[in-house]
């Protein structure tokens, strides 16, 4: 199995439970942040899904400005633009060669430039989602809503899907 095979078969197992995690949000508490200096559930779960986006516009182009999106209005629009993101990500990774995965590109954050290899940034990303969606299904409860099973059962979800 190569790099890339690996790391399409790691997102499409990791996919559904950030959907989850993403469908169990709250509508109406979508504002909700632990603490001031913390991003809103809203402004968190976009940062998720930009990721996607993100890796999707770098293997089209090798180079990617980052620039934080507007948050997204609703939880529709979240899952929505979640499954979309998914999506193109997926369709762009099962089209690459081992060449692409290894090839230079360029992420730009502001004024800042970083040369990167496309695979290892992918993963950089991956692992972004994972911890991202750590924090975000912590907001969960405290919003009101019902944790969903991610690798175990929650409080709340007492199944587990394998």
């Amino acid at each position: 199995m190569t790099n890339r095979e690996f790391f399409l078969q790691r997102r499409e197992a990791e996919y559904p439970a950030t959907y989850k995690v993403l469908e169990a949000l709250p509508e109406e508490q979508l504002d909700y942040r632990p603490h001031p200096k913390s991003r809103s559930a809203r402004e968190l779960a976009t940062h998720i899904i930009y990721g996607d986006v993100i890796c999707t516009c770098l293997m089209a182009k090798d180079c990617v400005d980052y620039e934080e999106p507007p948050p997204a209005a609703s939880v529709k629009e979240l899952l929505a633009g979640s499954e979309k993101a998914n999506h193109d990500l997926m369709d762009q990774l099962k089209g690459m060669s081992e060449e692409d995965w290894k090839k230079k590109a360029r992420f730009k954050a502001g004024d800042k430039e970083f040369p990167i290899v496309l695979g290892e940034f992918l993963w950089f990303i991956h692992f972004g989602l994972i911890h991202h969606r750590g924090q975000l299904s912590a907001y969960v409860r405290p919003m009101g809503g019902q944790v969903p099973s991610i690798y175990g059962p929650s409080g709340d979800e007492r199944t587990v899907e394998l």
